[in-house]
């Protein structure tokens, strides 16, 4: 009697793990990350700062993921350029003059809230930008609706 009382104790919090997780999730897809956080890119208070080419456009963008809710393999296109993702150790070695670190990356359903530092001039006089975006989907587009610094 004991063995099976343990037995469905186990089940049951084998499926409320499995339903935790889904619900925790529902909301956030890549191709949602993946337009917010290019959303995030273009915000002027940032887009300013970076070092661009002669055709204007940013000649590298590198994040570092400290959010455990982004996805993996994300493709964050901005002005033809893709984000890269990068380590802290690749951080050391290649010393990139600019970065972007993400905080947190939450879309439970149709509003998102991106919390991001933009650190620039790092090899000379380093600069950051802290801000939190808050961001609504209207119409599949995503429209960023508050920043704060």
């Amino acid at each position: 009697m004991k063995f099976n009382k343990l037995k469905n104790m186990k089940r049951f919090l084998l499926i409320f793990a499995l339903l935790l997780g889904a619900v925790c999730s529902w909301g956030q897809t890549v191709a949602d990350q993946e337009k917010v956080l290019q959303k995030c890119l273009g915000i002027d208070q940032i887009a300013m700062h970076y070092d661009l080419d002669v055709a204007g456009i940013p000649r590298s963008l590198f994040a570092i993921n400290n959010s455990a809710e982004l996805g993996q393999g994300l493709q964050v296109n901005y002005c033809g350029r893709l984000l890269a993702f990068i380590n802290q150790e690749t951080l050391q070695q290649t010393k990139p003059d600019a970065y972007f670190t993400i905080n947190d990356l939450v879309i439970p359903g149709n509003s998102a809230e991106v919390n991001l530092i933009y650190r620039y001039n790092c090899n000379k006089q380093m600069q950051q930008i802290t801000l939190r975006v808050l961001l609504q989907k209207s119409n599949e587009q995503w429209i960023i609706t508050e920043i704060n610094k």
